[in-house]
């Protein structure tokens, strides 16, 4: 969908419209870097071509290295030129929402080349009253994921059912469902939900059958034997052999691993070490919030 006027009237727009020419140009640069860590969002949004090969590997890497040459705070500026992306994605979103408010949404099992089914979990999350995937992203903050928190957030404002009505691998799952509208925010918010550890491969496994969402499970569980901690690849891996996965996804159509990652070191100015990539989970919770 082509978004209109987006370089002079979304906030952070003239930024990301120096990056795509630098890009495109094959430049390292600031704006090419920020760029690259939105690649899939902006190419969801008709700005970068689906197909683009030139995005820079590991780009919050490069953007934090090319940050400490020009010297200063690098850790200020890093935080505050990520702050201003994700208002341009959002900004972008809503926009985009503006104008597809008439049009079929993508779903998630039309990005992986299928076909959306008559969902049993969606059904069973909107009686609870979460009846659009927003009001899911936010129960999902509530319960851990604050890393995805819009901007408009208020933990008073959602009303959680309880894990006994709906567990994190339910609500996880409800957000990449093969019938559910298709965000890369969303998938990445489910990856820090089955980082959890009240997860079982099992339940997963069952749910991402049900829903239709094995390629995507198979994609996180992938991406987590990169980057977690080697103490939890056993359940990564055995999650990973539960998936009947017949043909890989495409270059670009899901979030690049890196996106389900913290990097540390990026902390504080005063830390000199290299940043390392952390996979993202959900914050520890008390056994009587569970």
């Amino acid at each position: 969908m082509k978004i209109d006027n987006w370089r002079e009237t979304l906030p952070g727009g003239e930024l990301v419209g120096s990056g795509l020419a630098d890009l495109a140009l094959g430049l390292c640069t600031v704006p090419a870097c920020l760029v690259s860590i939105a690649r899939t969002r902006l190419a969801s949004a008709g700005l970068l071509p689906s197909s683009s090969s030139g995005a820079i590997p590991e780009p919050e890497l490069q953007l934090y290295r090319l940050l400490r040459k020009r010297g200063g705070d690098a850790y200020s500026r890093y935080n505050a030129l990520l702050r201003e992306l994700v208002s341009f994605e959002q900004a972008l979103d809503r926009r985009a929402g503006r104008q597809a408010r008439d049009a079929s949404s993508i779903t998630v099992a039309e990005i992986l080349g299928s076909t959306p089914h008559l969902s049993p979990l969606l059904r069973k999350v909107n009686e609870l009253g979460f009846d659009s995937p927003d009001a899911l992203l936010r129960l999902a903050v509530k319960r851990g994921c604050s890393h995805y928190a819009p901007s408009d957030y208020e933990p008073s404002a959602v009303n959680d059912p309880g894990y006994e009505r709906l567990s994190d691998a339910e609500l996880a799952i409800a957000l990449v469902s093969g019938a559910q509208e298709y965000d890369p925010q969303r998938v990445r918010c489910a990856a820090q939900l089955l980082g959890g550890r009240s997860i079982t491969p099992e339940t997963v496994a069952r749910l991402a059958v049900m829903e239709r969402c094995e390629p995507v499970i198979a994609w996180i569980a992938q991406a987590a034997l990169k980057y977690d901690e080697p103490e939890h690849h056993a359940r990564w891996t055995e999650l990973l052999d539960r998936m009947h996965v017949r043909r890989p996804i495409a270059s670009g159509r899901l979030p690049h691993p890196s996106r389900f990652t913290l990097q540390t070191g990026i902390t504080g100015p005063k830390q000199l070490g290299a940043p390392r990539a952390v996979w993202l989970r959900p914050a520890l919770r008390s056994i009587d919030e569970r």
